[in-house]
């Protein structure tokens, strides 16, 4: 087990020690502050905004555009909490409100990562563990961009940290006010993705086991029955969509999540593929590539520590213990992949649909350390590959969307672009509008592009700078065009097809994820 180094013994080492969390978590909150704003816009925030307001109106307003709005079926409780948060500091420009959600979503991320902290002190007694945890959250170069970008995703991932404390501080303290506490986290995180019903199977399958090893039946029942009503009452509280009908909406709302409606094309191995296509491999495969080498090795070192130990020791693992935890960790990390493969789910943009696996992710990684503590050498270098990444996310800043691991970053020039979906969402075309703005001194600058993110990213700039922009996106006259900006998503080649010079270009490693062409008349 690691040990709490020797200058801890200080009363002033001592205070930070006790406080670590909180301080690590101060550190990461006046950075996200000071870096917020240097993050583009995100393909879907437009509509998730939308899904917040739809259920807004419809919860406080008795207003029907739930009932015909497209994604009726998306759980909005995050997205309600973000209308709700934009109205009361009565944020009316879409530059003030769109930078608001990017900083809201982080902090909760950072809050995500906290609880995740104080669930390894929790578990294993030790600060210096719980500080790595922390780290390997927020130093995972994707999942932090995503934390300012993405509202979908990210918070999913933030209730699994949230849900994972309470489920051990529950289990550990045996106490109904926990078994609350849970069941209100289930039930929001349920209501985020539906994927969040394995939580809604492990904690009755936990409290069955103690009802049977404990022979506690009266107060094990007690918090079962409490756990199971509070939670699908949470649910239904915040999923307007079910108020209707609860059981065949949720049924709907599983059957459209398991199948997708979206039939677009990916980027896979440079192949160019159907969503409702992919080999089985593909989520693996993303995995695989955009995780951190040593990440990857502590997490599948940690699952086999779990897999050989319960097959060794399977009471051990079904009692009311520390270990026990780690097989719900392991479930929520390889569950999520088997039932993608089984129900031929459509999945698109790399793996973020399943961000949440990170959090049973993180946890074997540190299962995997605490089994591991006498090895120093490798305490050393987890450490310096922290370190590392503190210098891999200021080098990708602000882009750690497009992060690739050494298994690709090392590849010739631009093989990533041409091979793998890099800025997908176009959160560079922000920094590139920025560029033709301070660059054009014209009153109105007529801007293309192949699909709408340089569009979607206008809501980002100041009023007056969005006055002097005219977007045009999916059509073939540019010939009234003064630039045309790409992120390469649907055409991994240079658009050699379009009249233009290259005026500016975003790269990150070998690769290029952005470009603006000045438009030229063609000869005739």
């Amino acid at each position: 087990m690691f040990q709490r180094p020797a200058f801890f013994a200080s009363p002033t080492w001592g205070s930070i020690y006790k406080y670590l969390g909180l301080i690590l978590f101060g550190i990461t909150l006046i950075i996200g502050v000071l870096t917020y704003d240097s993050y583009g816009l995100s393909w879907d925030d437009p509509m998730q905004r939308g899904t917040g307001q739809v259920n807004y109106y419809y919860m406080f307003h008795d207003d029907e555009g739930l009932l015909t709005w497209s994604d009726k079926d998306y759980g909005p409780a995050y997205e309600i909490v973000l209308i709700i948060g934009e109205k009361a500091l009565g944020l009316t420009d879409s530059h003030d409100i769109y930078l608001f959600r990017h900083l809201a979503t982080h902090i909760f991320f950072l809050i995500g990562a906290l609880f995740c902290f104080f669930l390894v002190d929790l578990l294993y007694k030790n600060k210096m563990l719980a500080a790595v945890a922390f780290l390997m959250i927020v130093l995972h170069p994707r999942l932090y961009a995503h934390s300012f970008i993405n509202t979908k995703d990210v918070p999913f991932l933030t209730m699994f940290f949230i849900s994972f404390y309470f489920l051990a501080l529950a289990f550990k303290r045996k106490r109904w006010i926990y078994f609350l506490l849970l069941a209100i986290s289930v039930g929001i995180t349920i209501n985020l993705r539906i994927m969040g019903v394995m939580l809604l199977c492990i904690v009755p399958a936990f409290l069955l086991l103690d009802m049977i090893v404990e022979k506690r039946w009266k107060w094990n029942s007690l918090y079962l029955i409490t756990f199971v009503s509070v939670s699908l009452l949470t649910l239904y509280a915040t999923w307007p969509f079910l108020w209707p009908a609860p059981i065949d909406n949720f049924l709907e709302a599983f059957n459209n999540m398991r199948d997708f409606r979206w039939n677009g094309t990916v980027l896979l191995n440079g192949d160019m593929i159907k969503a409702d296509a992919l080999p089985w491999y593909y989520l693996p495969e993303w995995f695989t590539i955009t995780t951190p080498i040593l990440f990857l090795f502590l997490g599948i070192t940690g699952g086999a520590f779990v897999l050989f130990g319960f097959v060794k020791k399977p009471l051990q693992y079904l009692k009311n213990t520390t270990t026990r935890n780690n097989l719900a960790y392991a479930a929520c990390f390889i569950a999520p992949f088997l039932a993608v493969i089984y129900f031929h789910s459509v999945v698109y943009d790399g793996w973020r649909q399943i961000f949440f696996v990170y959090a049973g992710f993180v946890l074997l990684m540190i299962f995997a350390l605490h089994k591991l503590a006498a090895l120093n050498w490798l305490k050393g270098f987890t450490y310096v590959t922290l370190l590392y990444f503190v210098g891999v996310s200021v080098y990708y800043f602000p882009y750690q969307n497009v992060y690739f691991n050494s298994l690709l970053e090392f590849k010739e020039s631009e093989y990533i672009r041409r091979h793998f979906e890099m800025d997908y969402w176009g959160i560079a075309n922000v920094e590139a509008l920025r560029y033709i703005l301070e660059n054009d001194t014209s009153a109105i600058i007529n801007v293309g592009a192949l699909n709408p993110t340089p569009e979607i990213n206008v809501a980002l700039l100041k009023p007056d700078e969005r006055a002097r922009l005219n977007m045009t996106f999916w059509t073939n006259d540019k010939s009234k065009d003064d630039y045309y900006i790409t992120n390469y998503r649907w055409h991994p080649e240079n658009p050699l097809f379009y009249w233009g010079m290259d005026v500016y270009t975003i790269r990150r490693g070998k690769n290029t994820i952005c470009t603006i062409y000045k438009m030229e008349k063609k000869d005739e």
